[in-house]
């Protein structure tokens, strides 16, 4: 199982090698609170968790044995310090999270070989993976449009002469999401399976915005890397933040301008495949 704990920096450690063994984990553990009232449960939350990990940090030398521990005390405690957390990856997903605290246990001394028991505390315990769709705007001819990065390819040409206006939720419940929308553009509107999303704004070249559904916020960045706080600038009569419904969504803009899609998949424990 592939385990690896990556700063908010994007230093990383692994967790399960042959340096670093895992030996105890509760990563597939979890429990929801119940909302009570007149002995009835209206509904489930989850809040803060606390999960348990150990490992073996058993290096063959000396000198590598004191580069594994530096480095897994600087990758963590930059989190704790700059209160920006990491994400802990098990398998495909990743949990954002801490490393809040560790007890170690030196079983030899002079022999490089120790045992760290790990806390880990997140106060949003969901196991998260993330898809990412990409729509270009059309102006009537096939070429591409370079000022868009996707990071991906796919067999199918996203313009109005194909079936690229659908976005397919795979997971089995609605989903979170980021959108980035880019510019040119005045007051960019999506409309996902029938729900409106409006931004009333003007984006130049170059400009985007981005509208994250999880922390219900929405900046513009300027072609010089500014930001600005554009909240007060959704459409108010359709909420913006609405998630994206499992299945299969049509997609319906003016193809005047591009945008990503990046979809999070939340689970309660890691998948099993």
């Amino acid at each position: 199982m592939e385990v690896r704990f990556v700063n908010h920096e994007d230093k990383g450690i692994d967790l399960n090698t042959d340096e670093v063994i895992l030996q105890y984990h509760e990563f597939f553990d979890y429990s929801w609170d119940s909302c009570i009232k007149n002995n009835k449960i209206l509904d489930f939350t989850r809040n803060t968790a606390t999960i348990p990990i150990t490992v073996a940090v058993v290096p063959e030398t000396q000198e590598r044995y004191f580069e594994i521990l530096e480095e897994l005390y600087q990758i963590t405690e930059s989190d704790i310090l700059s209160k920006q957390m990491g994400r802990l990856y098990v398998g495909g997903g990743y949990m954002q999270c801490y490393i809040s605290g560790v007890k170690k246990i030196d079983i030899y001394n002079n022999i490089p070989l120790q045992i760290q028991h790990l806390t880990i505390v997140t106060d949003y315990p969901f196991w998260m993976k993330e898809k990412k769709y990409s729509y270009r705007k059309y102006d009537g001819t096939p070429e591409q449009y370079e000022y868009l990065d996707y990071n991906y390819d796919y067999n199918y040409d996203l313009t109005p002469r194909s079936a690229a206006e659908y976005l397919l939720n795979e997971h089995y419940a609605a989903c979170s999401f980021k959108m980035v929308i880019y510019g040119p553009v005045e007051s960019p509107r999506i409309e996902i399976k029938g729900h409106l999303y409006e931004i009333v704004t003007t984006l130049t070249d170059y400009e985007y915005v981005v509208l994250d559904s999880r922390n219900r916020t929405i900046y513009q960045v300027n072609r010089l890397g500014g930001v600005k706080n554009i909240y007060n600038s959704q459409n108010k009569e359709s909420y913006v933040f609405e998630k994206i419904p499992a299945g299969r969504n049509l997609v319906n803009w003016n193809r005047k301008f591009g945008f990503d899609i990046t979809l999070y998949e939340e689970r309660s424990e890691p998948a099993w495949t």
